[in-house]
């Protein structure tokens, strides 16, 4: 009798590895379950992402975003800080009997930068990460330039008031065709 994922192998490269990462996370995200799991598969996405990104040459969103008006004396403690709550979920060795004070919008705008590099680096727009970025627009649309295509989506005040879940059920086809360039 088989075992499953036991009797399974798989060859998966890190561009693989970092998209299935962020789709579990974002599933995870939009099913309103634990931060904390979506923030450490978000951390390690982040990580392959980066060095993917810097060996092509190019920059994360946050390095174009941010960086650039970062004073070089405080740059590093400001992506420390960024980095802080992936860092306390991933090691105990330093800081056994640490607490942290852990606020879920930081991993809301990390994970949106983090689809945004993966576009970047491999010029694709998978579904989920479209849904979570519009997503994104709608609730935070007093911080974020709303693009052209998407004003007509977010002028929909029942997407504003929708759960994650039912945002995602319900705007998934619409949005994908949106990007797509298709008529909805």
């Amino acid at each position: 009798m088989g075992g499953g994922y036991r009797d399974m192998k798989y060859k998966i490269g890190k561009i693989d590895a970092a998209k299935r990462q962020l789709e579990t996370a974002i599933i995870l995200y939009f099913n309103e379950h634990d931060f904390i799991s979506i923030h450490t598969l978000l951390g390690a996405a982040s990580n392959i992402l980066a060095d993917l990104l810097k060996t092509a040459g190019k920059s994360t969103q946050i390095d174009e975003t941010l960086s650039p008006y970062l004073l070089e004396n405080v740059k590093k403690e400001v992506i420390k800080g960024l980095r802080k709550y992936q860092n306390f979920f991933k090691h105990a060795r330093d800081d056994p009997d640490d607490f942290l004070d852990f606020d879920p919008k930081q991993t809301e705008f990390l994970l949106y930068a983090a689809t945004n590099d993966y576009s970047t680096l491999t010029g694709e727009q998978p579904p989920l990460f479209l849904v979570y970025r519009v997503w994104m627009l709608t609730v935070y649309k007093d911080v974020f330039l709303i693009p052209q295509k998407y004003k007509y989506l977010l002028q929909r005040t029942s997407l504003a008031r929708m759960s994650k879940r039912e945002f995602l059920r319900e705007s998934f086809q619409e949005i994908y065709a949106l990007e797509m360039g298709n008529k909805v």
